[in-house]
Order: C-alpha cells, then sequence, then structure tokens
C-alpha cells in the first residue's frame, strides 16, 4: 500500500493561478464533440496544499516550477516558520503604543509650547485699518475679508485721484 505524501508548494504571488492542463475538446463517435475542463491549481496567499499524487508530480513537471521558479516546495518546518512569522506581524501590527497623537501631545512630549490654533491666531490679527485718516474698525470679522475689501476700495480710490492729477497736469502743460 502506498502512503499519501501531502506537499505544499508556494508562489511567489499571492493569488497565482497554475493551469496543469488547457481545456480541450474530446471528439465523439456521433461527430460532436466535448469539452474536457482544464485543470487550475489557485493558490491562496501564496500557498497550495496538495494530496494527490499526480496533481504533485504535474506541478513538479511545469514550467513554473521547473524552469522559471515562480513556484516551489516547502518543508513543514519552513511553513511552521512562516505561519509564526505572519502571526507575529499581525500582532505587531495591531499594537498602539502611543495612542492617538495630536500636535499637543507630540509637542508636550518634546518639551516645546503648544501652537495656537488658527482660529486663536486670526483673533490677534488687527481688523482696524491702517489707511491714513481713516481708523475703521471691523469687529465681526476674524478672517479680515471686509478689512480687506475696504482697503481695496481706498486703493481704487487712489487710483483715482492719481489719474485725475495726471489728466489735470498733461492740460496744464
Amino acid at each position: 500500500m502506498t502512503e499519501t505524501q501531502i506537499v505544499t508548494f508556494r508562489s511567489i504571488y499571492l493569488r497565482y493561478q497554475l493551469h496543469l492542463r488547457p481545456e480541450r475538446l474530446q471528439p465523439m463517435a456521433d461527430g460532436g464533440a466535448t469539452t474536457i475542463p482544464a485543470h487550475v491549481v489557485s493558490f491562496e496567499n501564496g500557498l497550495y496544499t496538495s494530496y494527490d499524487q499526480a496533481e504533485i508530480e504535474l506541478i513538479r513537471k511545469s514550467r513554473p516550477y521547473a524552469v522559471e521558479k515562480i513556484v516551489f516546495e516547502e518543508k513543514e518546518a519552513e511553513i511552521e516558520t512562516l505561519k509564526k512569522a505572519e502571526e507575529a506581524k499581525q500582532k505587531d501590527q495591531q499594537t498602539t503604543i502611543r495612542g492617538n497623537l495630536t500636535t499637543e501631545k507630540l509637542h508636550s512630549e518634546a518639551g516645546l509650547s503648544v501652537p495656537q490654533s488658527g482660529m486663536a491666531r486670526l483673533a490677534e490679527r488687527s481688523t482696524q485699518c491702517d489707511v491714513p485718516g481713516c481708523g475703521k474698525i471691523f469687529e465681526e470679522d476674524p478672517h479680515g475679508k471686509r478689512l480687506r475689501m475696504h482697503q481695496q476700495k481706498h486703493r481704487r480710490e487712489e487710483e483715482a485721484k492719481a489719474i485725475l492729477r495726471e489728466k489735470q497736469e498733461t492740460e496744464e502743460e
């Protein structure tokens, strides 16, 4: 009685399909043909285990195994160590040492002062028009939009005055 051999094959690709026999047509006596399905081996996470000796021999004779070295046999000890390494890797990925990182936490750990938030910086900005003789204050304008629009109005007025002065100067000459 022959002993059943269990062989595990590993692929360099996690999801690899090895076509051992292609799909083919078998002619029938009545002149028709029937399809014989392909024999395909699918690797899950780069591993495929087989108990069938004929299938094992087909894999060993296949081009990806013999020539291209995409598929190769695994020893039992190597499989166990690889499984343990994958489990350890998953545990390492799930471990959180410091918790959620925030800007405040990073600055306090480094011994630095915590920077102000964006709205606090905006509140410190001047909301008073700096054009001489104006001094208008915009209290409900934290982003400074109204102040900028007001200053643009001053610039347009200054540009218009400059154009009038040039026209007057050219007329005087």
